[in-house]
C-alpha cells in the first residue's frame, strides 16, 4: 500500500511538472511573440522582401559595388570643373556623360539605403536606419544628390547649396572605415567636457587682454620714417622724408603695428595670434620697446613687459592646448572600449569618488561672527552679486 501510495504521488509530482514546465514554456512563447521585431508596420524578420534586403546588406558583392561608387563618386568630383564654361579647364567629359554617370551611382546608392531600411526599419524600429547619426549624414547627402541630378531647385542660393553637397560625399566613406567612425565619434563625445576648457580659454583671454590694454594701449605708436627717435615722439613725425631709394618725398604718419592692445576688441585680436604661437616675438619686442605716451620707441627700453607674454605663452599657448589635446585622447581611448574590465573599472572608481565621505579635517568655528559670514558667502544672492561684479 504504501509503495502504491508513493507511485501515485510520484506520478502527480511529474505531472504537476509537466504542466508547470508547459505553462512556463507558453509564458516564453509568449514573450517572444512580443519581442518579435516588425519593420514598416507589415514586415516580419521571415518576410521574402525582408530577408532579401537583408542578404544585400549582409553580401561581400554588393559593398564591392558600393565602395566602387563611392570612389568613383569622389574621383568625378575632383575631376569636375567648378563651371562647365571655363576657359582653361575643359570638362574631361562630355556634360551628359558626366550627368549620366552621377545618375547611374546616386541609384547605387538609393538601392543601399533601400536596402538598410527593408532590413533594420526606417525609425520606429530599434536598430531603424534613421537611429544612427552616420545614416542620417548619408541620407541627407543622398536627397541632395537627387535635388541636384533632377533639377528641383534650378537657379537660385538653395540650388547652389545643394551643388555643394556634393563636397559631403566623402561622408559614405567614413561611414564604412570604423577606425575613422571610432575618431569622429570621440571628437563628438568629448564636447561636452571640452567646454570647461573652452570658459578657461575665454576667461584667460578676457583676463589678459584687460590686463594688456592697461599695459600697453596707446603706447605701440611709433614714427613711419626717420627723424623722430627717442626722446623725441608724435611732435616731431610730421612734414616729409627723402626716400632715398626710390627718390621722393614721402610723408611722415604716427602708427601704430597691425597686432597692438589699444581696444578690447584689438587685444583680443592680438592675444589670438599669440595663441597660434605665430610671430609672437615681434609682438613681444614692440612691447619691450615702449617708452610712453606720444613718445617714440627704444629698443629693450623696458625688458619687464616680456614677462607679460611669457606667462600667457605658458598658459594661454601651451597650457589649455594640452587640455584640448588631453581630453580629445581620453574621450578617443575611452570610446573605443578595447579593453571593457579597464572601462568599467574606470566607471566604478568615478561612481565611488562621488559617493565616498568626505569629512572635514578642519572644525568649523562655532562662534556668531563665524556663522554669520558662512551664511552671507553661501548665500545664493551674494554669490550672484560677487559674480556680476566679477563680470562688470
Amino acid at each position: 500500500v504504501n509503495s502504491a501510495e508513493k507511485v501515485n504521488s510520484s506520478e502527480k509530482g511529474n505531472s504537476g511538472e509537466k504542466v508547470n514546465s508547459g505553462g512556463g514554456l507558453e509564458d516564453e512563447s509568449d514573450e517572444e511573440e512580443e519581442e518579435i521585431d516588425r519593420i514598416l508596420f507589415c514586415m516580419l524578420p521571415t518576410h521574402p522582401v525582408r530577408r532579401a534586403c537583408m542578404y544585400l546588406c549582409d553580401s561581400k558583392m554588393f559593398d564591392t559595388i558600393v565602395y566602387s561608387a563611392i570612389f568613383g563618386g569622389i574621383a568625378l568630383l575632383i575631376i569636375t570643373p567648378p563651371n562647365n564654361d571655363m576657359p582653361h579647364w575643359p570638362p574631361p567629359f562630355d556634360a551628359r556623360v558626366m550627368k549620366a554617370v552621377n545618375l547611374f551611382f546616386s541609384c547605387i546608392f538609393t538601392a543601399e539605403a533601400v536596402a538598410r531600411i527593408g532590413a533594420t526599419g526606417l525609425l520606429f524600429s530599434h536598430d531603424a536606419y534613421l537611429r544612427d547619426g552616420w545614416n542620417i549624414a548619408d541620407f541627407g547627402v543622398l536627397m541632395m544628390s537627387w535635388v541636384d541630378e533632377l533639377e528641383i531647385l534650378e537657379g537660385g542660393s538653395v540650388a547652389k547649396l545643394m551643388r555643394m553637397g556634393r563636397a559631403l560625399k566623402p561622408l559614405r566613406l567614413m561611414k564604412r572605415n570604423q577606425g575613422m567612425r571610432a575618431l569622429i565619434d570621440a571628437l563628438l563625445a568629448t564636447m561636452h567636457p571640452m567646454l570647461y576648457v573652452v570658459v578657461f580659454m575665454v576667461f584667460n583671454f578676457a583676463v589678459f587682454s584687460l590686463v594688456g590694454v592697461g599695459l600697453f594701449g596707446g603706447k605701440m605708436f611709433r614714427c613711419s620714417a626717420p627723424g623722430a627717435e627717442y626722446p623725441r615722439g608724435k611732435l616731431h613725425c610730421s612734414s616729409f622724408h627723402t626716400d632715398e631709394a626710390q627718390g621722393f618725398l614721402v610723408p611722415r604718419a604716427w602708427e601704430k603695428p597691425q597686432a597692438n592692445f589699444d581696444s578690447l576688441a584689438e587685444a583680443l585680436l592680438t592675444l589670438f595670434q599669440l595663441n597660434t604661437l605665430s610671430s609672437w616675438g615681434q609682438v613681444m619686442y614692440d612691447a619691450m620697446d615702449i617708452t610712453g605716451y606720444d613718445l617714440s620707441p627704444e629698443e629693450d627700453h623696458n625688458e619687464f613687459h616680456a614677462l607679460f607674454f611669457v606667462i600667457y605663452i605658458i598658459i594661454g599657448g601651451l597650457f589649455v592646448m594640452n587640455l584640448f589635446v588631453g581630453f580629445i585622447v581620453d574621450g578617443f581611448n575611452l570610446n573605443k572600449r578595447h579593453q571593457d574590465a579597464a572601462a568599467y573599472l574606470l566607471t566604478f572608481i568615478k561612481i565611488v569618488e562621488k559617493v565616498e565621505p568626505k569629512g572635514n579635517v578642519l572644525r568649523l568655528p562655532t562662534n556668531h561672527l563665524s556663522e554669520s559670514v558662512r551664511r552671507l558667502l553661501e548665500n545664493t544672492k551674494f554669490v550672484t552679486l560677487s559674480m556680476a561684479c566679477v563680470l562688470t
